[in-house]
This record gives structure tokens, sequence and C-alpha cells, in this order.
């Protein structure tokens, strides 16, 4: 009869089984990260706009304009009805191994949104939600996050 012996099992179990305990935290370090970028690249202000505004119709014309009345003109940031919707998007873990990109400004889903943004913001530059993320996806920033944090695990 013939032994084989195999090095390194002991120590393959031991990263093994501490890799497993720690892969939970390696996930959320690493949804985190990722959601650092989809922020990062959702929360730049655009050039300031091109007039005249494309609006998406007369009756949303008139009630801008009547919310504004005595106000003055508008002026990005420093304006008594601006939420400073680029500064407000923030990154929170949601549960162990997930994270949110999310903004408390209420008018962000008109500014941002895929499925509701207005035609004047995306004139001006505002990128959508689903912009910020294909941005991500498509620069290669995920995959090397998620070898990172693999690389990391294991290395522990």
């Amino acid at each position: 009869m013939t032994n084989v012996r195999v090095e390194g099992l002991e120590r393959l179990v031991r990263v093994i089984g501490r890799a497993c305990t720690d892969l939970p935290r390696a996930i959320g370090a690493a949804t985190f990260a990722i959601g650092e970028q989809i922020r990062g690249t959702i929360a730049v202000y655009p050039p300031m706009p091109k007039y005249p505004l494309r609006w998406a119709s007369k009756r949303q014309r008139a009630a801008y304009f009547a919310t504004r009345r005595g106000l003055g003109p508008y002026v990005r940031v420093s304006d008594p009805h601006s939420q400073q919707l680029g500064k407000s998007w923030a990154t929170a873990r949601h549960g162990s191994i997930s994270a949110v990109v999310g903004t408390r400004a209420t008018y962000a889903p008109y500014v941002q949104s895929a499925q509701r943004q207005q035609p004047f913001h995306a004139d001006t530059g505002w990128i959508t939600d689903a912009q910020a993320v294909k941005r991500v996806r498509d620069s290669g920033v995920i995959s090397q996050i998620v070898t990172d944090a693999i690389h990391k695990l294991l290395a522990g």
C-alpha cells in the first residue's frame, strides 16, 4: 500500500474555517465600499444649467414659479429651498452584508431617479440612480473591491 501525504491541509482547514466566520463582515465591508463608489458618483453636481429650461409641462413651469414668488432666482446650494441634494447623499449599512445609498432630499426623485427625473434636470446634467450604478459597474471597481475583500479574507 502506498501512502500519499498532502502538505498544508491543516492550514487550509484553518483558513477556510476563519474565512467562513469572517465572511459576513468581509461581504459587508465590500458592499459598503461599492455603495460609497455609487454615492461618490451620484453626488456630483453638474455644471450650471443652460437656459431656457425644458419643462415637462406649462403647469409644471407655473407651479415652480409660484413657489419661487418673492424668493428671487434659484441659487444652487445657498437657496432657502435647497436641501443640498449633492451633499445629502449617504451610504449606510443595511443588515450585516448589504448597504444602501440614499438621500433625505424630498425632491431627489425628480432630479435623479431614472423613473421620475424631470426633463430639465436631465438637460442640465444630473445623472440618475441607474446611470450612477452603471458607471460604477462599467468602471470595473466592483470587481476590484470584491477581489480585494477575498484576498484580505484569505490572508486573514
